[in-house]
């Protein structure tokens, strides 16, 4: 009887695995094209740096004397010239507002209004789907509707539907500098920094370490982690978990918070601490 039992259930996880591999052949692209847009910006003490993507992984690390930014557009099609004309619709525009420098990842939501999201990132997809005699199946398949330069557009995850197009962009920032970020779809990483930041998105999980200065994160649907943060902290969830562990001076922790439910403006301020490079 344990045999037979066994064997179900092998053979139903096998039928899951292959449904789910399926799913995941449909939603690749046959063909997929990356490209690269670099760009680069002079800050000055009092500059605030804004930077706003639709989707895609978001990476933000300490940088030299200017602030730059990589962005690795990825595209996808039925052939190499079709997914290479998809990626040079992406472009980044920048405006300057006296110090102020905003750099906005430009989408053509002219032409195509519903987008596919296939992360390269292990992460995005943690958590989600069912495990079978210690095999995991994914059933993460997601859609987020949201106003995107002036357009309705739709990312999905998980699913053949949109053009599959997506931008990763990687933000290196000075030691004081005013960082504000939202990438709307996507999970996000900051790590060594010292400054004041403002990380949101709307779909995504973030991931804050060792960080000197105010930090306050946005998240609408995600998880937020913070460790080893000095300073002022303020955490916005509107669903998942989030912790957060602050540190003195003298490297003790000295506030640990988890929650499991939806969390509104949470702040903590710890001791003062110097604003010298980590």
């Amino acid at each position: 009887m344990k045999f037979v039992c066994r064997s179900l259930c092998l053979m139903l996880a096998m039928m899951l695995l292959g449904a789910c591999t399926s799913a995941t052949d449909n939603g690749a692209p046959a063909k997929t094209w990356t490209r690269s847009i670099e760009h680069s910006e002079l800050l000055t003490p009092k500059s605030v740096l804004k930077v706003e993507n639709l989707t895609g992984y978001v990476s933000v690390i300490a940088g030299g004397d200017k602030a730059s930014i990589t962005a690795s557009v990825v595209a996808g099609g039925d052939t190499d010239a079709a997914a290479k004309a998809l990626a040079d619709t992406i472009q980044l525009s920048v405006t300057h507002d006296g110090d102020n420098v905003t750099v906005h990842v430009d989408y053509p939501v002219a032409t195509h209004d519903t987008y596919r999201y296939i992360s390269n990132q292990p992460e995005a997809t943690r958590g989600h789907g069912i495990n079978v005699l210690g095999v995991h199946i994914s059933s993460s398949t997601s859609r987020s509707s949201l106003t995107y330069q002036g357009h309705q557009v739709e990312v999905y995850q998980g699913s053949n539907k949109g053009v599959p197009l997506h931008v990763d962009l990687v933000v290196q920032v000075p030691v004081g500098s005013n960082t504000h970020i939202e990438n709307h779809i996507g999970n996000m990483q900051a790590q060594k920094l010292n400054g004041n930041f403002a990380l949101s998105n709307s779909w995504g999980d973030m991931r804050i370490s060792d960080m000197i200065g105010t930090l306050s994160t946005t998240t609408g649907s995600g998880d937020t982690y913070v460790t080893n943060q000095h300073g002022t902290l303020t955490i916005n969830t509107g669903s998942g978990r989030s912790s957060a562990i602050q540190m003195s001076p003298q490297g003790r922790a000295i506030s640990k918070r988890t929650a499991y439910k939806p969390v509104a403006s949470r702040s903590a301020q710890a001791p003062a601490t110097s604003t010298s490079s980590m």
